[in-house]
């Protein structure tokens, strides 16, 4: 999988130019732009250096924020399309942010600490915050990341000791 671009712009106008911009890049391809009414995001895939020289082509009064990750895990994608996920086990951790570009960064983190999709949603609407809901077997081998995540001021939250009840709820057929 190519690198991965997460950009939140100030307008959904400034997304149109950005996707434009993009797409005029042969070595990038724009995967989605999700306006938000005060804001709006895209998430664009190529080249780590493809995506470094098209950030910096933004006009800085539009550019609030940015992630770029290198080498993502092929799972973000699949999670954020709901193309796969996983049953909770042991505990689910719940994180949130208006910005999913923050998410993608933590879920690559929490990948490589052996945790597992249950849930990843981006709202399309204002005021929405994305959420990320990942599974694992031991809660105390991330203490350390949720310090930090909190520190970045993204909301977390956890859940342990799931009823059978509860944990049904998330164990979807197709």
């Amino acid at each position: 999988m190519k690198d991965l671009a997460f950009i939140q712009v100030a307008t959904y106008g400034a997304a149109l130019e950005a996707a434009n911009i993009a797409t005029n890049r042969p070595g990038l391809e724009l995967l989605e732009i999700i306006p938000f009414g005060t804001y709006s995001q895209l998430v664009i895939q190529g080249e780590m250096q493809e995506l470094i020289s098209y950030r910096k082509v933004l006009r800085t009064a539009d550019l609030q924020k940015s992630v770029i990750l290198k080498n993502p895990d092929p799972r973000l994608l699949k999670a954020f399309y709901h193309l796969e996920n996983e049953k909770p086990l042991n505990f689910l951790l719940i994180l949130e942010d208006e910005f999913s570009g923050y998410l993608f960064e933590w879920a690559q983190k929490l990948l490589q600490k052996n945790l597992q999709f249950v849930d990843f949603r981006q709202p399309r609407f204002p005021g929405a915050f994305a959420c990320l809901v990942m599974t694992g077997e031991d809660l105390n081998s991330v203490q350390d990341e949720m310090q930090q995540m909190e520190a970045q001021k993204i909301r977390v939250s956890f859940v342990e000791e799931m009823n059978p009840r509860f944990r049904s709820y998330f164990e979807i057929e197709p």
